[in-house]
């Protein structure tokens, strides 16, 4: 150390990534290939040697070749002391451990990863010693269950979030076994909460297991909900006394309901077999405007007669409806009742035309509140006017009305309306002819309930 001399291997230089190795002594020339920011720690370690203050040099540090990669050595060196024949020496190594530091960096980064995925993952993840008697936690497992990694430490946790001892006992197990096979548990917050989770285990190399953990518990509520809804919406579709039918494609029918096929006569399972449209509108003309207003499904109703399976005939009215892009829903209603009472009514109302023409008979009727007036046709022919043209309200019947009988007509009617019932006479022009005719009316008032 005295001396200044200094000894170094024929091949020392390469560590360094200098092209030749000097011809004096030049410790300079050696140090201008150590990085920048390790040099002067390097220069103040072995200065520490040199002053006496240690007898050792250990420090790894970068240096840069002339290609100006980026290499890694060790140096480590002993302090010989001072004999009565030699002056004391420092003698050592340098080794290359560029490999060595990339392995530490690679696993320092993976493990900074690990570390991250392991804080921020919203998902439970504990790590368990063999004997379960030490555990780690993440951050979710401690959001989720209410208990830190340090009140874990200190607690008996599988007690205290399996209290059943059943489901502690089937938990130690599942961990024990550690196949990686999900199991559902009922578990206990540190709040008293009960919660449902999902945890899988898989063992590790050096024994310890991994335990992954999903919070169920609104997944669970919101799949119980689901499925009381299924079962309302299941009961509705099976006994709502309209006809439901699913499409898919343009006319492909895919599934219908209960009262479809009590009244049709048709099951889900003729659905395979049967071109249903074809078989319920065997007419060409009405299947064309039933598969457009299928095509089309834009909720308008339209009526067809359909024919069951059994051969009747039936009067209907359908929707269709876009489910989605692939399934339409089709809803009828049986309207074979209604049209029967529409065409009885229509018959009821043609005789009784007919009547008032036959007596000679009409009838008005005027809401007081409104003053609107609805005047039969036998009216319209006493009057000798046009139902079709022309129109007969309460005041327009100063026009119709004789002129000499028009202020008795008035208070007639106020005298119906005041006693709820009159009987009176009064005379009309007829509007063709002028032709002057004697009405003979009976008023009655009707109220509402």
């Amino acid at each position: 150390m005295d001396s200044g001399k200094v000894r170094r291997s024929e091949h020392y230089h390469e560590l360094y990534g200098l092209e030749k190795k000097p011809k004096r002594n030049n410790q300079e020339y050696y140090f201008s290939a150590i990085h920048p920011e390790d040099r002067d720690d390097v220069r103040q370690k072995l200065d520490l040697v040199k002053k006496g203050k240690t007898d050792s040099f250990n420090i790894d540090y970068r240096v840069q070749w002339l290609d100006n990669s980026i290499h890694w050595l060790r140096s480590q060196a002993t302090l010989i002391p001072e004999s009565e024949s030699h002056f004391a020496t420092l003698a050592g190594v340098v080794k290359d451990v560029t490999a060595q530091k990339e392995l530490e960096e690679k696993f320092a980064r993976e493990k900074e990863l690990f570390e991250s995925i392991f804080q921020n993952i919203p998902i439970m993840i504990d790590v368990n010693s063999p004997d379960i008697t030490s555990i780690r936690v993440n951050k979710a497992y401690e959001d989720i269950t209410g208990w830190t990694q340090e009140e874990i430490r200190d607690k008996n946790i599988m007690k205290e979030v399996y209290p059943d001892p059943a489901t502690r006992e089937k938990a130690k197990q599942v961990i024990d076994e550690a196949n990686g096979e999900w199991h559902e548990f009922e578990t206990l917050t540190k709040e008293g909460e009960k919660r449902i989770q999902r945890w899988a285990n898989i063992r590790l190399s050096d024994g310890s297991t991994v335990g992954i953990g999903l919070d169920v518990t609104e997944q669970k509520e919101l799949q119980r909900m689901h499925e009381r809804d299924r079962r309302e919406l299941q009961k509705v579709y099976d006994n709502i006394p309209v006809f439901v039918s699913l499409y898919k494609g343009r006319k492909e029918v895919h599934r219908i309901n209960k009262y479809f096929e009590d009244v049709i006569g048709y099951k889900d399972e003729d659905l395979t077999s049967a071109d249903l449209v074809f078989e319920l509108i065997p007419d060409r003309d009405d299947r064309i405007e039933a598969e457009r207003h299928l095509e089309e499904a834009d909720g308008s109703w339209l009526d067809f007669k359909l024919t069951t399976k059994s051969g009747d005939i039936i009067d209907t009215t359908w929707t269709v409806i876009k489910v989605t892009s692939s399934l339409k829903m089709g809803i009828g209603i049986d309207t074979t009742e209604l049209k029967q009472k529409e065409r009885e009514l229509k018959d009821l109302n043609k005789r009784y035309k007919n009547a008032e023409k036959l007596a000679r008979l009409g009838h008005w009727k005027r809401n007081l509140k409104t003053n609107k007036s609805v005047v039969s046709t036998g009216f319209f022919e006493i009057a000798e006017m046009d139902p079709e043209k022309e129109t007969i309200t309460f005041d327009t019947l100063k026009d119709i009305v004789h002129e000499e009988d028009w202020d008795d007509f008035v208070s007639n009617v106020e005298k119906g309306i005041e006693k709820g019932a009159n009987d009176f006479h009064y005379r009309i022009v007829g509007q063709r002819t002028g032709n002057v005719k004697h009405i003979h009316e009976l008023e009655k008032v009707e109220y509402d309930e």
